[in-house]
């Protein structure tokens, strides 16, 4: 039972270890602490106040939070409140406490309220400061709190439900509608992607849509050809980017499809379009060659018109989208649930291959805990019995002298 329990207590730490390596825990320090953000790369992140224990009584703690894009907007979202009332922690729609408050103090008053979340806000600019002032009185809840931010703009230029022809010339940033505020209800955006010297690709970086009991409600769904006709490849949603999160054309063309139903809402995803030359590498993929069962749709024609030079046609009208080239470094969007993932899956991208790696090590660190725990467990054994044996002999011995 030993060997076991050393085992399972290994596990469960190594698990908790890679559950919160995606949570930053924020500092308190005499001045104010700037935290940057660039939303090409690192659009979501978790952040927790203090590490461990209880938040110092009488202190003032103040964090600005800025996306690095000063168009960019931020939705955030307090998941754990441990703050006493009769402290403050507010959040400011701005660069300092002198902007404008959204909404009150953000507490709990006893222990029983204490660990709730509270619904998501977003700023209006790329700026949101947060300030913690805790009084000399202390209970034993205090444990602060946590807070999700998503940063990000509305790059779906799908203002009505609608399909649009995109001719791609270089990577194009997608979003769902409002993002990174909550997309609305009863939206289907399509996009057909062409990009006539290869094949096209999408990489999701972050995503939240509604999944229950294993039902998309919203989703993405990706379709390997010029329209929703052609064979589905993947359908999309949850709380976290799946695991296979790239998706890439076998053609010249890649459709993608948003679609949100008539009730719950959630913040949306963030996707890069990139025609395939332009990648670096092309590993881990999944090349369109499905042959699921395939979706149509009919979608109200929508023109919009910008100013971009990525050619956009809509029917037999040609406009742009407002859609800027993005880097196309790998980052992984983080969430806090779970994700569904429809089609077929034909490649491993580096996220699986390195989750293959660290399980492989885990497991031969278990092997070797293991065998320890057992080589000494079985060392004590041979000690006790050579002890006994010894023991037994002795009085062996003491009864043939006495019988003699």
């Amino acid at each position: 039972m030993a060997d076991r329990r050393g085992a399972v207590l290994l596990a469960l730490i190594f698990m908790s270890m890679i559950h919160f390596s995606h949570s930053d825990t924020l500092t308190c320090t005499s001045s104010v602490t700037t935290i940057n953000l660039n939303p090409s790369t690192d659009p979501y992140k978790t952040y927790k106040y203090p590490a461990t224990g209880l938040y110092p009584s009488t202190t003032t703690c103040q964090w600005l939070i800025q996306a690095t894009d000063a168009s960019s907007r931020i939705t955030y979202e307090v998941t754990s409140v441990n703050v006493d009332c009769g402290d403050r922690l507010m959040f400011y729609d701005g660069t300092s406490s002198s902007a404008s408050a959204i909404g009150g103090s953000v507490c709990c008053s006893s222990s029983s309220s204490c660990g709730s979340s509270k619904p998501p806000q977003t700023t209006t600019g790329n700026s949101l400061f947060l300030q913690l002032d805790s009084d000399g009185t202390g209970n034993s809840y205090e444990t602060g709190f946590t807070v999700t931010v998503v940063v990000g703009k509305d790059e779906s230029n799908c203002t009505a439900s609608g399909t649009f022809n995109v001719n791609l010339a270089a990577t194009l940033t997608l979003t769902s509608p409002q993002f990174p505020a909550n997309y609305p209800l009863s939206r289907t955006c399509t996009y057909i992607y062409t990009y006539s010297n290869g094949n096209v690709q999408i990489e999701f970086i972050y995503m939240k849509l509604e999944l229950d009991s294993g039902t998309c409600f919203d989703s993405v769904e990706i379709f390997n050809g010029s329209s929703t006709s052609s064979p589905l490849i993947a359908k999309v949603c949850g709380d976290t980017v799946p695991a296979q999160n790239t998706y890439t054309s076998s053609d010249t063309s890649l459709t993608v499809k948003f679609s949100s139903d008539s009730q719950e809402t959630r913040k949306g995803f963030l996707a890069r379009v990139t025609p395939v030359d332009e990648i670096a590498t092309s590993s881990g993929d999944t090349t369109g060659s499905s042959s699921t069962a395939h979706i149509s749709t009919t979608t109200n024609a929508v023109t919009n018109s910008t100013n971009e030079p990525s050619a956009v046609s809509d029917s037999n009208t040609t406009t742009d989208i407002t859609s800027p080239r993005i880097a196309s470094t790998t980052t992984d969007g983080y969430g806090d649930n779970s994700s569904l993932f429809v089609g077929e899956s034909t490649g491993y991208n580096g996220g699986q291959i390195a989750a293959g790696v660290v399980v492989g090590v885990v497991v031969i660190i278990l092997f070797v805990v293991g065998g320890v725990i057992i080589f000494q467990k079985m060392k004590k054994k041979r000690s006790v019995n050579s002890s006994d044996n010894k023991k037994n002999e002795d009085n062996t011995r003491e009864n043939v002298r006495r019988s003699e």
